[in-house]
């Protein structure tokens, strides 16, 4: 079992949930001695940004579904995707 946290791996020793093999591993969050907080934008504009590898498990269908719907009703609207693509196949 490997957490990303202490606290995550205190809970489950808490809670009796034991495993002989367990790592505690660095996060994947962000560094935030490298990377600032900003004050946000107030602009009359509004972004969605879709982070990810493109697959349905990672909710790009529900993400490209909600951007369809909002995008009806708002102009000044933006969803941005940065995706990763290991290959490109052409629908027809």
């Amino acid at each position: 079992m490997f957490f990303q946290n202490l606290a995550n791996q205190l809970f489950f020793k808490d809670h009796h949930f034991i495993f002989n093999k367990q790592q505690l591993i660095p996060g994947s969050g962000v560094n935030l001695s490298d990377y600032k907080l900003l004050p946000y934008p107030f602009e009359n504009t509004t972004s969605f940004v879709f982070i990810s590898r493109i697959m349905k498990e990672k909710g790009i269908e529900d993400y490209l579904y909600v951007a369809s719907v909002i995008k009806k009703n708002i102009l000044l609207l933006f969803f941005i995707s940065l995706v990763f693509v290991k290959k490109i196949i052409l629908l027809k």
